[in-house]
């Protein structure tokens, strides 16, 4: 069996998926350029929320204007720009 942690010990593949399933981490994709706030600047039409991992491919430029954000970005990736404007 693979040691993922001190607490988590597996044994096939099907069981290291599972357990990273149930973290309920949604993955969020820039689809064009565009503000943070836009649906349309997303693959799936929503607004990236809770926790989730964003991905923003080249030539694709993703600004977000305000004061805050709530969100729990767990991963960001991103091979262009994100800017972020106050």
């Amino acid at each position: 069996p693979a040691i993922i942690d001190s607490n988590v010990t597996v044994s096939t593949q099907q069981t290291i998926t599972t357990k990273i399933s149930t973290l309920s981490i949604a993955v969020f994709g820039a689809l064009q350029s565009g503000a943070f706030n836009y649906s349309t600047t997303w693959t799936n039409g929503t607004i990236p929320f809770r926790n989730c991992t964003i991905i923003i491919i080249a030539n694709i430029i993703v600004t977000f204007r305000g004061q805050m954000l709530e969100i729990n970005i767990q991963t960001l990736t991103n091979a262009d720009t994100f800017t972020i404007l106050s």
